[in-house]
């Protein structure tokens, strides 16, 4: 595919009908439209012809966007143009422009110019997957011999042949963890790979030393000790030899591995004796990895010890002095080497690693690593596509650099958006479905994920025909392998949980109201009530409130009644409290009221006036008389129930002396 970019109509009808009998072109208008289909066809495109000139987004903009993503690196761009500025063109080349073109042009000329820069990078290409290929294949081959020779080492000294695994993956797990806590070592994914090879050579010295000794079950005496530390220098002094080698980094890490492996950061390990960061990093960090197996596995000698038990041990120092930043990695990791070395891992290199490497190593030589999984790919964005138009959710991708976001075909056609939306935060439309909040709490949510913990969820409102409809958002963000991981891109889908969360609510009222009067009831009353007693240490009140002869209401009028009367009470108990009160049916003829007042006679003046009210009911001719007792937290405390006995105490005591009247209890007198 060809994606001719151009303003104008007619020039991108001309280039059309030069290339369709050879190849399939695509067209954007603008620079934005551009780049909404460079973003959908990736992959596909073989070449892009680009108009300098043009409205909302130049040429040398969506140059510009193609560097800072990468993209100019695998898909080659001819710049055809009537404008011919020396500085244009120059400027052009800067930014990767593959070839420039003036108009007005010669048709076969330009067939032949877009033929050759197609083949050029096709080979080119072809070229980068077939260094990958190589990379990957040496990688290979080299892991294995030198796994083969360090297992003869390792079976010749009786072990399992897992302690080399073991060490490699150790090795590996401690490297990624001390380059995202601190930049002080220069290490990068390159030096990662070496060392971790490098590390099952740690112990080939051992071949030198005698089998009796090697493989003494018991105690080694003091002379016998002296012997087995040779193998360090017997090690380094066996890839020293390797003089044609000298200059390989991998020879010279492993040597340093060899001779520094048993070195402790407090200067008293052997043979050398040297201290602190004059031990190479990569001998420190197999030192600790070499250990630590060495604990937790079995040996002939001893049972394996518990990781934790292991990991306690090396930072209390019963095993050497080692540097402290390195017991940290060691123990942010210690959960999952638990579970690595359970398994036996492998410690094989994947090609995901290796392709990392590789993409260092072409960086260097100014090469970028091609797809070479295209047809995979349109699989995946045919599935991705299908389930995406059937959920009815929002799903979406978010690139940070450039700035663009790609959505769910459902979610454009739904909220008459485009399917690629360039600088997303600055469009209109977009955040117009949703409250400045929500875009605050996104960035938020987003920053507060990194590289290790990269997954967030939360809820936001969408506004949906008008409506605001709460929503909530899964999305997990993706990072670069730098030694400081960059925030790459973001992808996740936003679910509408309206209704669900509607019904959650009618079941919690449910649950929580007295189905007749709409009040609360007394469980969730007391949890409310012993939730804000629990917070502070304001004044509060409780009044109970009980009807005087309900039960001749009942009697004589029948029971619907009483319960046209109940409800009477409630309406009114909640016209006559406040908004932030908490009133109750405790069941029956029962009410409650929960209020927090300022001082004790404002409190009297707010009971006189609800009192007065309650009294003042009349359904069809049937008079209310409404008794209550009242029990303050200067009174009784803060606990509620202690809050609830002193009022119905203090209630018990208005019905006892007369009915129709309130009492507040008062800890010093009876009620």
């Amino acid at each position: 595919k060809i994606l001719i970019v151009d303003d104008s109509m007619m020039n991108r009808t001309i280039l059309t009908d030069i290339l369709e009998d050879n190849f399939e072109t695509l067209e954007a208008a603008d620079g934005i439209e551009a780049i909404q289909m460079i973003k959908k066809y990736n992959n596909e495109l073989s070449l892009i012809l680009l108009d300098l000139v043009m409205p909302n987004m130049d040429g040398l903009e969506v140059l510009a966007v193609m560097n800072r993503s990468e993209w100019i690196n695998s898909i080659p761009v001819i710049m055809i143009s009537a404008e011919n500025s020396p500085a244009y063109i120059e400027r052009a080349y800067e930014l990767g422009t593959t070839d420039f073109i003036s108009r007005p042009f010669n048709a076969y000329v330009v067939r032949k110019r877009i033929a050759n820069t197609i083949m050029l990078y096709a080979k080119q290409k072809n070229l980068i997957d077939l260094v990958s290929q190589q990379v990957y294949e040496k990688e290979k081959n080299n892991n294995l011999m030198i796994n083969i020779l360090s297992h003869i080492v390792e079976f010749r000294n009786g072990e399992s042949g897992l302690h080399i695994l073991h060490v490699n993956t150790i090795t590996e797990a401690l490297l990624k963890r001390l380059i995202k806590k601190t930049d002080k070592y220069k290490l990068n994914y390159n030096d990662i790979a070496t060392i971790v090879v490098a590390s099952s050579l740690h112990d080939i010295g051992k071949i030198s030393i005698p089998d009796e000794i090697l493989n003494k079950p018991g105690k080694l005496t003091p002379e016998e000790f002296e012997i087995i530390k040779t193998h360090s220098q017997t090690g380094a002094d066996m890839l020293n030899s390797m003089t044609e080698y000298h200059n390989e980094q991998l020879v010279s890490v492993a040597r340093d591995i060899c001779l520094y492996h048993h070195e402790r950061y407090d200067g008293k390990g052997y043979p050398t004796g040297i201290s602190g960061d004059d031990i190479p990093i990569c001998a420190q960090i197999v030192a600790i990895a070499d250990v630590y197996d060495a604990l937790t596995s079995e040996r002939c000698y001893k049972n394996a010890i518990p990781p934790k038990k292991a990991l306690q041990m090396i930072k209390d120092g019963e095993c050497g002095c080692f540097n402290p930043v390195l017991i940290d990695c060691l123990e942010d990791e210690s959960d999952f080497l638990e579970k690595e070395l359970k398994v036996n891992s492998s410690s094989k290199r994947n090609l995901n690693d290796i392709n990392q490497i590789t993409n260092e190593l072409l960086i260097k030589n100014k090469f970028s690593v091609s797809n070479n999984s295209i047809n995979y790919l349109e699989q995946e964005r045919i599935k991705y596509e299908f389930f995406a138009s059937i959920s009815n959710e929002i799903q979406f991708e978010y690139t940070v650099s450039p700035s663009i976001l790609t959505i769910s075909e459902w979610c454009a056609e739904k909220f008459g958006l485009p399917v690629v939306i360039v600088n997303p935060f600055e469009n209109e439309k977009l955040i117009s479905l949703v409250d400045k909040n929500a875009v605050n709490l996104f960035k938020t949510k987003i920053e507060a994920t990194n590289s290790d913990s990269p997954v967030s969820q939360f809820t936001i409102k969408i506004n949906i025909d008008n409506k605001p409809r709460l929503h909530r958002v899964y999305c997990r963000t993706n990072w670069s392998y730098d030694d400081k991981p960059k925030l790459l891109s973001i992808i996740g889908k936003i679910v509408d949980i309206e209704d669900e969360h509607q019904k959650m609510r009618s079941l919690e009222k449910k649950v929580s109201t007295d189905t007749l009067t709409n009040l609360y009831n007394h469980n969730h009353a007391k949890e409310l009530i012993q939730t804000m007693l629990d917070k502070t240490e304001k004044n509060y009140a409780l009044v109970i409130f009980d009807l005087d002869n309900f039960k001749d209401a009942n009697d004589n009028h029948g029971h619907m009644f009483g319960d046209s009367v109940l409800k009477s009470v409630a309406d009114t108990l909640t016209k006559t409290s406040r908004a932030e009160d908490i009133s109750a049916r405790i069941g029956g003829d029962e009410f409650l009221l929960f209020i927090e007042y300022r001082d004790i006679e404002t409190l009297k003046n707010i009971i006189s006036r609800i009192h007065k009210k309650l009294n003042s009911i009349n359904v069809k001719n049937y008079n209310v008389m409404i008794s209550a007792g009242i029990a303050t937290t200067e009174q009784s405390g803060y606990n509620y129930d202690y809050l609830f006995n002193d009022a119905d105490c203090a209630l018990y005591y208005s019905k006892e002396t007369g009915k129709g009247k309130y009492t507040f209890h008062n800890k010093n007198e009876s009620c």
